[in-house]
């Protein structure tokens, strides 16, 4: 059975390609994205060991990463002048951390992005 039974929402996602050499990311142009977005959750904890509250968790069934960002909408509704730069857009959360879980055949994959 596939996990993205419930995957219904739009959801705008920038991959981190790699740093700009001082001190902030580069990303490639957005692309939409479907998921199930629920705003609030729980505390966790980073990659880096620190407790953050989350602001948001996404289910999806495309591949994020760490340090990506995520946006509940649509690619076609953000400012071209400022698409390119997740960091610049109101809503735009960067992916604190990921699981991904297979279904017990092991054929599909939930990815659960907490930001």
């Amino acid at each position: 059975m596939k996990m993205n039974r419930l995957h219904h929402q739009q959801i705008i996602h920038w991959a981190r390609t790699s740093e700009d050499g001082y001190g902030g990311s580069v990303f490639d142009a957005p692309a939409q994205i479907i998921g199930r977005w629920e705003a609030g959750g729980d505390m966790i904890r980073t990659s880096d060991g620190d407790e953050v509250a989350a602001l948001a968790t996404a289910f999806l069934s495309a591949n994020v990463a760490e340090g990506d960002y995520l946006m509940l909408g649509d690619v076609d509704d953000l400012d071209s002048a400022t698409a390119d730069n997740p960091q610049a857009i109101e809503g735009a959360l960067e992916v604190r951390q990921l699981r991904k879980t297979p279904d017990f055949q092991g054929r599909y994959f939930e990815r659960k992005a907490v930001m």
